[in-house]
């Protein structure tokens, strides 16, 4: 999850880190105990599953923006990626599962990891942002076909959920 506007540059930084501005890191590379959260697919099929996994972790729904990265990129880059389901905390909890954790991050590994975005973000542009409208649907798609536990999502997102049910089934 990431916001990509924060990673385009009308310039290549042709790998330069060091001018990225400080906000664009700390907002979207937020660590807790030097770890990082990503999660796992292999098909771009996938993606929707982890979409749901990200979207009911949170505490309200809002947009969406991901960023697909190799993982050969980050193994290339010497940076530590670890299975942790446990560390997933996601109602969706088959999906927790696919849940990995940077770890041991420190300031040259998030520079490099930074590259990596850059990278990405201009050449290869796989990212996608998903709207409200589109988390919402998601979600609801989800719990209809009994894939996340409603009682393990945020008591917010439950509420806004609960709403866009009732307002489902009265269209019906």
């Amino acid at each position: 999850m990431f916001e990509r506007q924060k990673w385009s540059y009308e310039e290549p930084l042709s790998g330069d880190h060091n001018i990225i501005p400080a906000d664009t890191i700390t907002s979207d590379l937020r660590t807790r105990s030097n770890t990082l959260s990503f999660w796992s697919i292999n098909t771009h099929d996938e993606l929707e599953d982890a979409v749901l996994a990200i979207a009911t972790s949170r505490n309200q729904l809002t947009r969406l923006d991901v960023l697909i990265l190799q993982e050969d990129k980050i193994v290339e880059s010497n940076l530590e990626l670890v299975l942790s389901p446990e560390t997933g905390h996601s109602p969706y909890t088959l999906m927790n599962e696919k849940h990995y954790n940077l770890v041991n991050l420190n300031y040259n590994k998030l520079g490099d990891l930074s590259r990596i975005i850059i990278s990405v973000v201009e050449n290869d542009g796989v990212s996608h942002r998903y709207t409200k409208q589109q988390i919402r649907e998601i979600i609801y798609s989800g719990h209809m076909s009994g894939k996340i536990e409603f009682d393990e999502m945020h008591e917010d997102l439950q509420k806004e959920l609960t709403k866009f049910i009732l307002s489902k089934s009265h269209l019906q």
